[in-house]
């Protein structure tokens, strides 16, 4: 997995194959994740990642480079819009 993260070439790619990855969550459920949708703290960052309607989100903790590329991929969401 390292190395398909690795070989992305845009920070967006990069988190969205590492957060598949650590949180089983597939990628439509972590496209349709909102800039509210991630707390940071003093460890990292939490992501309530929406599941589905009947069991609402999935929150998993993402900490070291991944936080980086969360806020990177936060920052160039708010531009777009």
């Amino acid at each position: 997995m390292e190395q398909i993260v690795n070989d992305c070439v845009s920070s967006k790619d990069k988190a969205l194959f590492s957060t598949m990855y650590d949180s089983g969550a597939r990628h439509g459920e972590i496209i349709d994740m909102k800039n509210k949708d991630v707390e940071y703290d003093q460890y990292g960052a939490v992501l309530s990642i929406p599941v589905t309607e009947k069991t609402g989100f999935s929150h998993v903790r993402v900490f070291g480079k991944k936080v980086a590329i969360f806020r990177v991929c936060g920052d160039e969401r708010e531009k777009e819009t």
